[in-house]
């Protein structure tokens, strides 16, 4: 890893779960038995990565999740590592013996020794490592059945720390909202020939590529896009750039569609001004800024600055809503801060629309939404054609 102050990013791999990450799996016999402790003890800490209950409130107020992740088990120990902090990818194997990206955690801080101890307590405390040991048991039961050659022992809470060693258990820690699981796992290729070890950090950004057989004209299309736009840009960015004009376009189509029927003048303009999409109801403008992102919290910090530039340098007074459209679904958090900026800003509305990656257009859902709280204040100025028949994903 890089300097204690230089920000990482890193893929690392993690056990595949049937329960997204809030509990430990049941494990069967294959062969890649002693390459892990998911396998030779029948779990490892990393399967609680998604246990939303047991996120920690510090006295200043803040959330975290206390959590640990096998690869980084040797660069904690290291005590040069320690209060680092990076954005990890998240892989995992499944069924077919394909690796797909399955998250990631936009920004994560290693752990010292003390920290982790502090986790422990709390964890002590509130009964969680007894909940903890409970579960584990039950998947060790489990998977004994299954032809798993696991010692067959009975976990106490009195077992956590392993060794004595609250690093062991715990070696970093995150803003639950920095924790991005996907809803459908995305294939990548994966650079090596041998099978990644759980143990293993990696220096390298997995490409969302649908297979091997595509990668000379991935390559292919990245050189053109780089070369057209006069930038070097990494794989992921070149996906992201892709992705953008496909939702702006259809966007722009559905909007049309949708306000067809309008008795009032309506406008929809894709890149004025440098905006993405600028819808005008009479006086009401809202602006559109698509940002497809690791995590919804990237594409509202990425959008909230350039739609406030845009609206006081190239719009008026009258711009009074801001839509953010991104790619992955926003939090409950997330939402909120929007509802606070909103609160904030008087006269001014913020509102983020998730727009799932493959899908060609936005739901009804999120079109109502988008109706209701920005485009319909008041619900006399527009009469709108709206078939609740039609097909939600079209």
């Amino acid at each position: 890893m890089s300097e204690k102050n230089d920000f990482f990013e890193r893929s690392c791999r993690i056990f595949p779960s049937d329960s997204q990450w809030t509990k430990p799996t049941v494990k069967f016999k294959d062969d890649e038995q002693k390459t892990s402790d998911h396998l030779t003890k029948g779990f490892d800490f990393d399967e609680w990565l998604n246990r939303s209950e047991w996120d920690l409130t510090n006295d200043d107020g803040s959330i975290w999740r206390y959590a640990y992740l096998p690869a980084l088990a040797n660069h904690v120990d290291n005590e040069k590592h320690q209060g680092k902090r990076g954005r990890v990818h998240l892989f995992s194997k499944a069924s077919d013996n394909k690796f797909y990206i399955v998250g990631v955690i936009s920004e994560i801080s290693l752990l010292d020794v003390n920290e982790a101890r502090y986790a422990v307590e709390r964890f002590r405390e509130s009964g969680w490592l007894k909940v903890m040991a409970n579960e584990i048991n039950e998947v060790i039961t489990q998977s004994t059945k299954n032809g798993l050659d696991i010692e067959s022992k009975r976990y106490t809470e009195e077992d956590f720390p392993p060794d004595n060693s609250p690093i062991k258990m715990f070696n970093i820690k995150f803003r639950p909202i920095n924790l991005d699981l996907f809803v459908e796992n995305r294939k990548f290729l994966f650079k090596g020939t041998e099978t990644p070890a759980y143990d293993k950090l990696f220096n390298w950004i997995p490409n969302l590529v649908e297979d091997t057989a595509d990668r000379d004209a991935y390559n292919q299309k990245l050189k053109e896009y780089e070369e057209n736009n006069k930038k070097i840009v990494t794989s992921k960015e070149y996906e992201y750039h892709r992705i953008q004009p496909i939702i702006q376009k259809s966007l722009c189509d559905q909007l049309n569609a949708l306000f067809s029927d309008s008795a009032y003048g309506v406008e929809v303009k894709p890149e004025d001004n440098r905006v993405d999409i600028k819808l005008k109801i009479n006086d009401d403008i809202t602006l559109i800024e698509i940002k497809c992102k690791d995590c919804a919290r990237e594409s509202i910090r990425q959008s909230i600055g350039q739609l406030l530039e845009y609206a006081h340098y190239n719009q008026s007074r009258e711009t009074k809503n801001f839509v953010i459209v991104g790619n992955n679904e926003a939090s409950l958090t997330e939402s909120s801060f929007l509802e606070l900026l909103s609160d904030l800003y008087k006269g001014l509305y913020f509102r983020y629309i998730c727009w799932p990656e493959g899908l060609p257009k936005v739901s009804l859902d999120q079109i109502d939404e988008f109706r209701d709280f920005f485009l319909l204040k008041n619900m006399t100025l527009l009469n709108l054609k709206h078939n609740k028949d039609d097909n939600a994903l079209l």
